[in-house]
């Protein structure tokens, strides 16, 4: 594994496809994303500029990536997976 970082980037699906997003995220949807993260024991940093950075091999992992975010705009899994309850933490 790689120790470099990028800025994260939603996916999302479309049809059959994933689509990464490049836009720039809210405050809402990147403090969701660092819940999910934390939730799952995800190293993340920010830049300089205060963008979320993820290991470039997470980054490339589509998959992974599109299941993160499908749960941190998932109201109900954040209400019942906070990072405080998450495995190994209790």
């Amino acid at each position: 594994m790689s120790d470099e970082y990028v800025a994260f980037a939603p996916v999302y699906a479309r049809g059959e496809r994933l689509v990464v997003c490049h836009d720039p995220m809210s405050t809402e949807l990147r403090e969701k994303i660092e819940a999910v993260l934390t939730f799952y024991g995800v190293p993340f940093c920010e830049d300089a500029s205060g963008a979320l950075l993820v290991s470039t091999w997470l980054a490339n992992d589509l998959d992974t990536m599109w299941n993160y975010t499908t749960k941190a705009i998932d109201p109900e899994w954040l209400a019942t997976h906070r990072p405080e309850d998450a495995p190994g933490r209790r």
